[in-house]
């Protein structure tokens, strides 16, 4: 059963009607029969997502052929959007269920061909990941999936880890940063670029190939 939305979020979902020219023809509304799970009691809105998603690509540096790897990829509108920009994009879940929903949801809005060349899909502890899955990477977006900053820390670790391997330009985006002060403890490696004030606070930070 899904959740019964609040005025807030219907009001959301009329953004959603104001398509960019990039997005024009395609299905980024995020009907409602797409995109929504109840398994924690949740509405995660998807045309927040998308604004939110617009105003970060915006204040980054990227091509075509860069690699966005979502840690924490849910139900997959941060993997959707982002297939529009790059060529691969790569996204791992933890949660099982979430991830199944999140591997329908993008088949169904970008075909089982589109989905196949474009999308990595992993289930998963990002932590616990070998080294090649972090040396793919060129952007890393973070939307707070640790509820403890040493966890948080470790992940930051492992992106810096995998430069120290192969150096080369790297975002990391990191969206409701309650834990921004870990980027300190890496200050040798990644300078900040912004904080972005949306709907929930975004932080970006970048290292630069030497």
């Amino acid at each position: 059963m899904f959740i019964k939305q609040d005025k807030e979020t219907e009001n959301l979902l009329e953004i959603t009607k104001e398509i960019n020219e990039l997005y024009s023809g395609y299905d980024v509304s995020f009907d409602k029969t797409y995109m929504a799970f109840d398994g924690y009691h949740e509405w995660v809105d998807p045309s927040t997502t998308k604004k939110v998603f617009d105003k970060i690509l915006e204040n980054i540096s990227y091509k075509p052929e860069d690699v966005l790897i979502d840690c924490g990829s849910g139900l997959g509108h941060v993997l959707y959007l982002s297939s529009f920009h790059f060529n691969k994009v790569i996204g791992i879940e933890i949660l099982v269920d979430v991830a199944k929903e999140c591997e329908k949801n993008l088949i169904t809005l970008m075909g089982k061909k589109q989905f196949s060349e474009r999308v990595e899909l992993f289930i998963g502890n990002v932590l616990n990941q070998p080294n090649c899955f972090f040396d793919k990477g060129n952007i890393f977006y973070i939307a707070n999936p640790f509820v403890n900053e040493k966890d948080f820390e470790l992940l930051v670790n492992r992106i810096y880890e995998s430069i120290q391997r192969i150096d080369r330009d790297v975002y990391v985006v990191y969206y409701y940063p309650y834990f921004k002060k870990t980027f300190t403890v890496f200050s040798n490696c990644f300078y900040f670029v912004t904080d972005l004030k949306l709907i929930g606070d975004a932080v970006i930070y970048r290292h630069e190939k030497s």
